[in-house]
């Protein structure tokens, strides 16, 4: 056996599990011919996510989370912890010393948490609202007049109503709507109207 050796040398012959997609057995494959210390974070998440080679690569994997719980190795932050929390119960059952050093990985995520809820998350609403204040300061200060009747208006407001206030804006619908001419029906009912004025 090498002086670094593989999955293939400590198992043997790679044999996929049966649900192991058929787009991942040549990964897979591949990587279990690597020498155990070549394997990078990324290639075990790869493999423990599989429920490949959980003895010999576990400890490895345990080595990387002590130093970075939550770090990304392939898709998104912690996906490597995931990985390691999907190992059947069983597993765990008969590793107790790996085990042990799993639960040890719970202080230091509830110390995360503890910052993540007050302190981090915090800073970053404070931050948050300080831009929108300065983006409501911004647009209170970025004014023009209505073209109509000259009142102080936003910006925006007036790209949006072509220059004109909202009260402006109703008033010329209305007096657009005012000289458009009568329907049928708009005369027969001011005919009748006219009709019983008269009698």
């Amino acid at each position: 056996m090498s002086a670094a050796p593989s999955l293939k040398d400590l198992q043997g012959p790679f044999n996929p599990p049966e649900e192991l997609a058929q787009l991942r057995v040549a990964e897979c494959g591949r990587l279990h011919e690597m020498p155990l210390a070549a394997l990078s974070p990324g290639d075990l998440h790869t493999l423990i996510s599989e429920g490949i080679g959980l003895q010999h690569l576990m400890s490895l994997a345990l080595a990387r989370l002590e130093e970075s719980p939550l770090q990304q190795v392939n898709t998104y932050a912690g996906d490597l912890l995931s990985s390691v929390l999907s190992a059947p119960t069983s597993f765990w059952s008969v590793n107790p010393l790996l085990r042990k050093r799993l639960l040890a990985l719970k202080s230091g995520l509830v110390s995360t948490r503890n910052s993540l809820e007050q302190e981090w998350i915090p800073a970053l609403v404070t931050i948050e609202r300080a831009e929108l204040d300065e983006q409501l300061r911004k647009e209170n200060v970025s004014k023009v007049a209505c073209t109509k009747c000259s009142t102080p208006i936003l910006q925006r407001t007036s790209q949006k109503n072509g220059g004109l206030c909202f009260p402006c804006l109703r008033a010329t619908k209305e007096e657009v709507k005012s000289r458009q001419p009568l329907t049928d029906r708009e005369r027969f009912v001011r005919w009748l109207w006219a009709l019983g004025a008269l009698v």
